[in-house]
């Protein structure tokens, strides 16, 4: 796409190395504030979903943790014997999870 435009930058390219700047300046401000809080939304999460998307996740909020400290997760569960919309509060792998039961109706 040697034509391509972005919103951030001219190229791709371009766009890319703006994200990761932009990137660099939030964790900075994030470990000088000290008590910034993050709450990564995805649709499953580890271990009860484990494709692409719920992996990269998982690998995303553990290396962010390190930067930035505590992070939670907010995600769904598809438990068919519990009341719908139930909260689960865990732990998984030093990462607290929220999960809401919203299971699909056949």
């Amino acid at each position: 796409m040697p034509n391509a435009r972005s919103a951030f930058g001219e190229t791709p390219n371009e766009a890319l190395a703006e994200v990761l700047i932009a990137e660099k300046s939030w964790l900075e401000a994030a470990k000088s504030n000290g008590n910034m809080k993050v709450l990564k939304v995805i649709h499953g999460f580890p271990p009860d979903y484990m494709a692409g998307s719920e992996v990269y996740s998982y690998h995303l909020v553990k290396a962010l943790s390190r930067q930035v400290g505590k992070i939670n997760v907010f995600t769904i569960v598809e438990n068919e014997f519990d009341k719908e919309y139930d909260v689960y509060d865990e732990a998984y792998d030093g990462i607290e999870v929220h999960r809401v039961n919203k299971f699909r109706r056949g």
